[in-house]
């Protein structure tokens, strides 16, 4: 992401404090634009990423949050004891276990466990609140307007969040990627979706949308089992994976 992220940790910049301000480390809003409009006339696509998952815990969303805005606090999983966490965790698998072990972090300031399946300082976004998804459809849309012509959706299995299950790849997580393109059409056409859904080929393929949602969720798709099969088959020589 090219967006402002925190100073210190912030996963390669995953952790977003903006969804549409340009980090000063990669220029300004006038080098952006101008990035933009050489690109055009040279018929050349611009990709950039929307963390549509998460924010940082610096997010102006996350920082009222944490002064006790009881609204601000439900566009994240936000939750007083452990009883609701405890019982998510016997379901959740943890991404980063040697790193981030467990999927909450206890925050002081607010006095609650708050929801964070990446790392501690990335706090999940609850899209079971509606409000959640019309805020990021606004800042989608701002996205768009830069003059990006692809958009990386980022770990957009994550996205629906249901106790006794892995929280990923759930219906409820396609219809919204569907919503999203859907709504997107509406206003900019021209901008397409990929996937970034690090899972089996059988459930990538679900993201380009399935049975009333055929073709309307993801125009293209990373196939991260062949990425990651073509890397092993160039440093092991081996190509017995690849095959496969």
């Amino acid at each position: 992401p090219l967006t402002k992220r925190p100073e210190g940790p912030n996963d390669g910049g995953y952790a977003v404090n903006s969804y549409t301000e340009i980090d000063p480390a990669y220029g300004s809003e006038e080098d952006m634009a101008r990035l933009t409009k050489k690109l055009r006339e040279k018929g050349i696509c611009l990709m950039l990423d929307f963390v549509v998952n998460h924010t940082s815990d610096e997010y102006p969303w996350a920082v009222k949050a944490k002064k006790g805005s009881v609204k601000y606090q439900g566009y994240y999983y936000t939750y007083a004891d452990r009883a609701l966490p405890d019982e998510f965790e016997l379901s959740l698998p943890e991404v980063f276990p040697q790193t981030s072990p467990g999927n909450f972090t206890f925050n002081e300031e607010m006095g609650k466990w708050v929801m964070t399946v990446f790392n501690h300082y990335q706090w999940d976004l609850n899209y079971t609140n509606p409000e959640v998804f019309l805020a990021m459809l606004e800042n989608l849309i701002q996205l768009s307007n830069r003059g990006v012509d692809v958009v990386r959706f980022d770990a957009l299995a994550f996205l629906w969040k249901k106790m006794g299950t892995i929280s990923q790849n759930l219906p409820e997580a396609h219809r919204l990627v569907s919503l999203f393109r859907l709504c997107l059409q509406v206003v900019a056409p021209g901008v397409i979706i990929l996937a970034e859904a690090i899972v089996a080929p059988h459930e990538i393929v679900r993201y380009f949308g399935e049975g009333p949602l055929e073709g309307n969720e993801c125009e293209i798709a990373y196939n991260a089992t062949f990425m990651a099969c073509l890397w092993n088959s160039v440093a092991t020589k081996k190509t017995l994976l690849l095959n496969r």
